[in-house]
């Protein structure tokens, strides 16, 4: 199978080749779903609301020794079925095709095509808001192609939805959903391959480059939904660059690549008031909105009775960010966790310790991959960085409204760079825990082990630590081929 779809040939019917931004939120305005808000943005409403994860099939060409992307295969002739099936259905209704690169400047650069339905326009508009350099070259040969067709209903697909991955090819075809999601998911996916394929490692974070006592600091925020690493990332752009607010590739050395030159965000709740940078941005004629609920022409953002899957896309200049710039090594990789009730508001942990955290960050998720090579990859590239770790407890270290500099985890962020932190050992959680977090003034929250230790009850703390590792031993076990070094180290 050809890697770029042959019905984005440019002598084929109806076919947008490489549109300007203009020219896309036209052709997305021309769809019933979408209206324009009183900002200028195109805010369109999606009957597909969430990715469709057990509708992702993976195609192989050769043995890849179990490291797939998904776990639910197909065989190649069913999938070459659907391939033509969409190739003939793009024909007849028209399509967009957009083009640019996934990965900042440098060896893991990849050329991106998507191609979409003229009806679904936005889909390749909020992509170009995604990709570095788009192009306008029409011999572009593109490394990695999306092909997506919301309208079209293939027979038998689970939920209505297929999404086909040739790893090898790096392309995938989409088909039954609107929903932006899965057409970025579709294409950071493959990319994230060939970054592991590299050595290296996509993590789901945000990246910072940071002044500090010790110069220019690369941190990464890592976090499961609604932990505030968005809040923290996108606080204040004229106190640190902010180079990526959702994917970033980590390579031997600690070096950082970002995978897009743009932002897609939640907007359930927004508030002018506790997120300015985040809101201004959204507010901005070219930002395409994704099921915000709209009174008139107004958008409303924190309404109470609106959606939770609401988003926005914009490009990073929309936040004063800039993705390809050179990124210096990374210094402190910081995973905010709601964490559980003996967690110490920050604590330090050694690179052993690092990989079970950051797989214990997906707990309660049952959708979350059950494979290992992340962690074992997490844990060979830390052994060669001089990296920092800090684990947040992020259900007790408050966000940072505005007019209050001194609170929340922006100021804790500070004093980690610039080193001012006191740390105590808790040989019991085999970390060192800060001895005082801005914003979190009650110690006993600091440091739960201070209660235990003050009513006489270590006994009991222990014991409840012990049953605490005994269900992340339980969990880390779930995940195929995992080092058992890395369960280890921290139950």
């Amino acid at each position: 199978m050809s890697r770029e779809p042959m019905v984005t040939d440019r002598a084929a019917r109806q076919v947008t080749l490489q549109p300007a931004e203009a020219e896309l939120r036209e052709l997305s305005l021309a769809s019933a779903a979408a209206r324009t808000t009183r900002h200028g943005s195109v805010n369109v409403r999606t009957r597909v609301h969430t990715r469709a994860r057990r509708s992702t099939f993976v195609v192989l060409d050769t043995d890849r020794g179990g490291r797939s992307p998904v776990t639910a295969t197909m065989l190649r002739a069913d999938a070459d079925r659907v391939a033509r099936l969409q190739e003939d259905h793009l024909a007849e209704v028209g399509q967009v095709v957009v083009d640019g690169y996934l990965g900042a400047p440098g060896p893991l650069r990849l050329g991106l095509r998507v191609v979409t339905e003229t009806a679904f326009a936005w889909l390749a508009g909020m992509e170009r808001h995604l990709l570095f350099d788009p192009v306008a070259d029409p011999d572009f040969e593109p490394d990695l192609t999306v092909v997506s067709t919301p309208s079209l209903e293939v027979p038998g697909a689970p939920d209505g939805v297929l999404v086909i991955v040739w790893p090898e090819q790096g392309t995938t075809r989409v088909t039954g959903t609107d929903f932006f999601g899965e057409t970025k998911k579709a294409a950071t996916r493959m990319w994230a391959e060939r970054v592991y394929d590299a050595g290296g490692l996509v993590l789901h974070a945000g990246c910072l480059v940071a002044p500090s006592e010790r110069g220019s600091s690369t941190v990464l925020v890592l976090g499961p939904p609604d932990s505030g690493k968005s809040t923290l990332v996108l606080r204040d752009p004229s106190a640190a660059r902010l180079v990526q607010d959702d994917f970033v590739a980590l390579l031997p050395g600690g070096r950082v690549v970002a995978a897009e030159n743009g932002c897609i965000e939640k907007t359930w709740g927004l508030s002018a008031r506790r997120q300015p940078v985040l809101h201004a941005a959204v507010t901005c004629p070219e930002t395409y909105l994704e099921n915000v609920p709209q009174r008139g022409a107004t958008p409303h953002f924190a309404a109470s009775d609106g959606p939770r899957h609401s988003r926005a896309v914009f490009p990073l200049r929309s936040v004063g960010g800039l993705a390809d710039d050179p990124v210096p090594p990374l210094a402190l990789f910081l995973l905010l966790d709601p964490g559980h009730d003996l967690a110490p508001a920050a604590a330090r942990v050694d690179h052993a310790q690092v990989p079970g955290y950051f797989l214990l960050r997906e707990r309660g998720d049952q959708l979350a991959e059950r494979s290992g090579r992340h962690g074992n990859r997490l844990a060979t590239l830390l052994t060669s960085s001089q990296t920092d770790a800090v684990v947040v407890n992020s259900s007790v270290v408050p966000r940072d409204p505005p007019g209050s500099p001194r609170l929340g985890a922006w100021p804790l962020l500070a004093a980690l760079l610039d080193g001012s932190v006191s740390w105590h050992v808790d040989e019991h959680l085999r970390v060192a825990a800060a001895g005082s977090v801005p914003g979190v003034p009650d110690p006993d929250t600091v440091w739960p082990r201070r209660r235990y230790e003050r009513v006489g009850q270590m006994s009991e703390y222990a014991q409840l630590l012990d049953d605490l590792r005994a269900t992340w031993r339980d969990y880390l076990g779930e995940f195929a081929g995992l080092d058992p070094g890395i369960a280890a180290a921290v139950t």
